[in-house]
């Protein structure tokens, strides 16, 4: 079952609103597909250690995966 999740966040040093799709995890944990404004920028994954990793988003660097990741565990509505 996946869940959209809003995130106020920076990337490339802009603030600006992601929306998360969270997919509970496989062999490489759980993932995230990102969209802004409606487009996909990207899909992470969040590694069983706690760490987030971009699987795909040229437009990501770690750094926003990073914060992104950061908002997405003080999350509990998922």
């Amino acid at each position: 079952m996946s869940h959209k999740i809003n995130l106020s966040c920076t990337i490339a040093n802009e603030a600006c609103s992601v929306d998360a799709i969270f997919e509970p995890g496989g062999s490489t944990g759980a993932k995230y597909t990102l969209y802004r404004n409606g487009e996909k920028i990207g899909v992470i994954c969040r590694y069983q250690n706690g760490g987030y990793h971009i699987l795909e988003g040229e437009s990501l660097n770690q750094d926003d995966v990073d914060n992104i990741g950061r908002l997405l565990d003080q999350r509990t509505d998922y």
